[in-house]
């Protein structure tokens, strides 16, 4: 009903009442600058008989003047989720990594709750102990937590992996981790320490990891489009050839054979 009348999303978003020469600010993803929080990264913008309706990384939300935001989600839980852990020591234990909306974990009496801000990526329960976990942001970054999430320690080996970056426990030595960023790195003090075990210098980055159970010496790890793999861990490796070309990697199995 007004042509001078606009909004733009963005993280936040804005509103124009004068065709876009001057902008302010509506909503926040946290609540800065004086105005109301809402969910960050936004998708869709449409108004409706008078009311606008936008939809974000966190749901659908609606206004009628600007400034009161109502989330009319109504439980539509939905996010992406990027990557699950499952507890092997309690039962329905699940923790889970998901785009824009952290890190959850459902506890063994069915709650759940944020344990990582931002981004969630992989997510892993010590296989031994459910009070070990531990949980990434974007790009590399690693939190171990002993107690369950009271306290978290950061132990990347280094800040340049990829978006998802990926790491895996050892199958029999549940202090012992691997880590892919340009190269595989390895920690066997739960990431207190790491070593580099690779010489890679992926420039893509590696985007996959897995160790076979049967003989945990032997290790896969790939990029976008190059398969490695070590059968003395990591003391020396072999790149795999005749992959199709026009292919993406997005994640290694390694078949068991039963005995």
């Amino acid at each position: 009903d007004d042509g001078n009348t606009l909004y733009c999303g963005g993280i936040n978003t804005w509103e124009s009442t004068d065709g876009g020469q001057n902008w302010d600010l509506v909503n926040h993803w946290y609540g800065g600058s004086d105005v109301q929080s809402v969910h960050a990264d936004k998708h869709f913008l449409v108004f409706n008989n008078g009311i606008v309706y936008e939809c974000n990384d966190g749901g659908l939300y609606k206004t009628d003047n600007g400034t009161d935001w109502d989330n009319i989600s109504n439980g539509i839980i939905n996010s992406q989720m990027y990557r699950l852990g499952v507890s092997q020591t309690e039962s329905n234990a699940t923790i889970t990594g998901l785009q824009d909306n952290g890190t959850k974990l459902l506890h063994t009496d069915g709650t759940w709750n944020d344990v990582k801000g931002g981004d969630g990526m992989e997510c892993l329960i010590d296989y031994t102990d459910y009070n070990i976990q531990y949980g990434t942001y974007t790009n590399g970054q690693i939190s171990r937590t002993t107690d369950l999430w009271t306290n978290t320690t950061a132990i990347e080996p280094t800040s340049d992996g990829a978006w998802v970056t990926p790491y895996i426990i050892h199958p029999s030595s549940p202090a012992t981790l691997y880590a892919g960023y340009e190269d595989v790195w390895k920690t066997i003090d739960r990431g207190d320490s790491w070593t580099q075990i690779s010489s890679f210098a992926s420039d893509d980055k590696i985007r996959s990891m897995a160790i076979s159970a049967s003989n945990p010496q032997v290790l896969y790890v790939a990029d976008l489009d190059q398969l490695w793999k070590t059968t003395n861990d990591g003391t020396s490796w072999t790149e795999l050839s005749g992959l199709p070309s026009s292919s993406y990697i997005t994640s290694i199995a390694i078949k068991m054979i039963m005995k």
